[in-house]
């Protein structure tokens, strides 16, 4: 992410910023499943996958969750809505996302690519900040034309 104008060097639609996204994306057929854990709760897990449904046209996901549970911090400090000291804390979060893309390859100089994500993330009793969440959604469209020309249009939707 840049912040920023950035005008002179990605376009005039730069003004207020750039930023890429990359999701995931494979030209194979596979299947991918991968989980973590470990200390005070922690946890992730993420399945992705790439299948071809028809000639040139390929369907792409990934999903993936993580968490972290309950930790149980000690620490003196002010609840901001009792004014009591405290000595114990707890924070968690958690947090899921998806995404979803649909390529077509029309020819060796154009392809076709669309998809979107889904992210959601909840906090509760973080320090400095309570609980917090967000949930933030974008969808595109992206369409390359071989010799670096290409088209793209984005749709963002994000709440707190």
């Amino acid at each position: 992410m840049i912040r920023g104008p950035g005008s002179a060097l990605y376009g005039s639609d730069a003004f207020h910023g750039v930023f890429s996204l990359r999701a995931y994306s494979s030209s194979e057929d596979e299947v991918s499943i991968t989980s973590e854990g470990g200390s005070l709760g922690f946890m992730r897990l993420s399945v992705r996958g790439s299948q071809e449904v028809a000639p040139g046209l390929r369907l792409t996901t990934a999903l993936g969750a993580n968490a972290q549970n309950s930790q149980s911090l000690s620490y003196l400090h002010d609840d901001p809505v009792s004014g009591r000291r405290m000595s114990r804390r707890r924070a968690e979060s958690e947090g899921q996302s998806a995404n979803i893309k649909l390529e077509y390859e029309v020819s060796e100089m154009v392809k076709v690519s669309a998809g979107g994500h889904l992210h959601r993330f909840d906090s509760l009793d973080f320090l400095g900040g309570g609980g917090a969440g967000y949930n933030g959604s974008f969808a595109y469209i992206h369409i390359w034309a071989g010799q670096g020309l290409s088209l793209d249009c984005l749709w963002i939707s994000a709440s707190m």
